[in-house]
């Protein structure tokens, strides 16, 4: 079975996984790519986009593309940097902050119905096998110049 079966396997699950998050994300009026930008400024209030694209692992394009239809939609809010007025900060508004946490909660129910019947000690055993996938993968990532999530570096 080794690693064809157990490839393909992720990759349904992944598949599925994102066009479930999706769907239910759009249902709380959050498009699938803002939920990274969300918890960033949630956790780094006054970022610059050149840091949550770094973070992120994406181009500064892609995430000024989707700060303005953040902005827009009244999201986050964009103002001068005090230190630097070239740059801008970036800052969650209230109704950011309620969108960072519907979709925290998005996320934790569709991860309850998925693992809430698996017993404690086979999530465990499941939780430390992915953890040596991704290191591997991790690593052949970085072996093939492929910059790694900074997030995702220390699994």
């Amino acid at each position: 079975m080794k690693g064809n079966e157990l490839s393909k396997n992720l990759h349904i699950y992944g598949c599925l996984y994102r066009q479930i998050a999706e769907k239910r994300f759009e249902e709380n009026g959050i498009y699938f790519g803002q939920p990274p930008i969300l918890k960033f400024l949630s956790e780094h209030p006054g970022a610059s986009q050149n840091e949550i694209a770094e973070f992120l692992n994406v181009s500064p394009a892609s995430i000024a593309t989707s700060v303005k239809r953040m902005e827009k939609s009244g999201l986050i809010e964009r103002s001068p940097d005090e230190k630097d007025a070239r740059k801008n900060t970036l800052n969650l508004t209230e109704k950011g902050i309620k969108a960072q946490k519907r979709a925290d909660e998005t996320i934790k129910g569709i991860d309850d119905e998925i693992f809430g019947n698996l017993p404690d000690e086979d999530a465990c055993k499941a939780n430390e096998f992915m953890k040596l996938l991704n290191q591997n993968i991790i690593k052949l990532a970085k072996e093939n110049n492929i910059k790694v999530r900074k997030g995702n570096e220390n699994v």
